[in-house]
């Protein structure tokens, strides 16, 4: 269910949770995710709080990155919760003066192909924060669609689609079938006529 007005002071903090030892963020890191934290709960995220996560690590040389940095990984897990279906994760890597985000792999938490969600930036805490902040809100206004055919008064096949894209995201059998879904179920984001085209989706250009 998506957030509904601005939760209570005590509830700012569980945005975000930091999932491994709190001791290895740096000062800079607990300033990124109280700005990043107060944004998700004054613009009323379209998310549960327990979808987003952030944890420390160390760079493996990727990207262009120093091996052995340290940054904070910051994640946004989108699900159809009414299926119990995970989809999308999305999340960015921080290290203290430059980030870089784009959809991520759910198990390892790290980047597979360049998407066009990526973007990076530089500058001031504050100021990359709410960039990110805008970019993973402009992510929860997606339309994300269930579609399903069904057979026999059973579900034969179902997707999940970015409707502004086209992107079937998920899908349970190898072929679409040729005619029109049985029923459709707006899961995520807002109506397709609303949305913003993920396509189009670095922070800037919000």
């Amino acid at each position: 269910m998506p957030s509904e007005g601005v939760c209570r002071d005590d509830e700012v903090t569980e945005w975000f949770r930091v999932l491994d030892d709190e001791d290895e963020l740096t000062e800079a890191d607990h300033l990124f995710l109280d700005v990043l934290r107060e944004r998700a709960v004054a613009d009323g995220w379209r998310c549960e709080m327990e979808d987003t996560f952030a944890f420390p690590t160390r760079t493996i040389g990727d990207r262009g990155r120093v091996l052995g940095a340290h940054e904070l990984r910051v994640i946004l897990s989108i699900d159809d919760k009414d299926a119990n279906y995970h989809l999308l994760e999305y999340g960015i890597a921080f290290d203290g003066n430059w980030i870089e985000g784009d959809r991520m792999d759910s198990q390892r938490h790290d980047w597979q192909a360049v998407t066009p969600a990526w973007f990076q930036d530089e500058g001031s805490v504050p100021y990359l924060a709410t960039v990110v902040a805008q970019w993973f809100a402009s992510i929860l206004d997606w339309p994300i669609e269930h579609r399903e055919w069904h057979s026999f008064g059973q579900v034969s096949h179902e997707e999940w689609v970015i409707v502004s894209t086209g992107e079937v995201i998920v899908h349970n059998a190898p072929r679409m079938p040729d005619l029109p879904p049985d029923r459709v179920t707006l899961v995520g984001g807002v109506a397709p006529s609303a949305a913003r085209d993920p396509g189009v989706s670095g922070p800037h250009d919000l």
